[in-house]
């Protein structure tokens, strides 16, 4: 994906280009292109005609139509502004796709997207301020993420049945749930972005703001 910020005009374009790769050779096919008259903060491909944006405090759909990205849904209020999305798509054992949006403030926030009625539904969310710096898949069910005091964390969305600590107040939140935090390690350092890896053992990897590099090493079981 590649986005034009059009600043005289408040325009963002958005290019999305299919690449073809066989024998040793790279094709990049022509890009579809959208519109938004709005400033984007974060993307998100879902697949290879859905594209999912942020812009402020606001969640967009981005659909081909023929030839174009057109704007398909919208849901507003999710939090102050969204600065990254990350996307995961439907499992075998039923789990379906799911959306997580990192705010500046409000931290984490779960969405899903219903092909039916074209509308996005808020699912849960962490329940506590913090302005997210990197967000990332970690396994099935969770997300991992850094933020900008220095912590490095991984949220679960909430077991059923639930308990006390995973319902919130909706009269305070938006969201009914509240996902669970599994893991907290303060770095000390603003967190730029994690990675989490699986091959002989798994690894959280994450990097800081004045360059340091490092990771969370586990061993996977026979």
């Amino acid at each position: 994906i590649i986005v034009d910020q059009n600043q005289p005009k408040m325009t963002s374009i958005i290019r999305l280009y299919t690449v073809l790769i066989a024998n040793q050779s790279v094709q990049l096919k022509d890009p579809i292109i959208g519109e938004c008259k709005m400033t984007l903060n974060s993307l998100c491909i879902a697949s290879q005609s859905t594209v999912f944006a942020g812009c402020g405090d606001m969640i967009l759909c981005f659909r081909q139509k023929e030839d174009t990205l057109q704007v398909v849904a919208r849901m507003s209020g999710i939090g102050t502004c969204i600065k990254h999305l990350v996307y995961i798509p439907p499992l075998k054992n039923g789990m379906k796709g799911e959306i997580y949006a990192g705010d500046v403030s409000k931290s984490v926030k779960l969405l899903r997207f219903s092909e039916k009625s074209k509308q996005f539904k808020l699912k849960a969310e962490e329940g506590a301020p913090r302005h997210i710096t990197a967000l990332a898949r970690y396994e099935d069910r969770f997300i991992c993420g850094g933020d900008i005091l220095g912590n490095i964390f991984i949220l679960e969305y909430p077991q059923i049945p639930l308990n006390s600590d995973s319902v919130l107040d909706k009269e305070i939140f938006n969201a009914n749930r509240r996902l669970s935090l599994k893991f907290n390690f303060f770095v000390g350092d603003s967190i730029t972005g994690v990675q989490y890896t699986r091959n002989l053992f798994s690894c959280l990897w994450y990097s800081t703001v004045s360059g340091g590099l490092g990771g969370f090493i586990s061993v996977i079981p026979d």
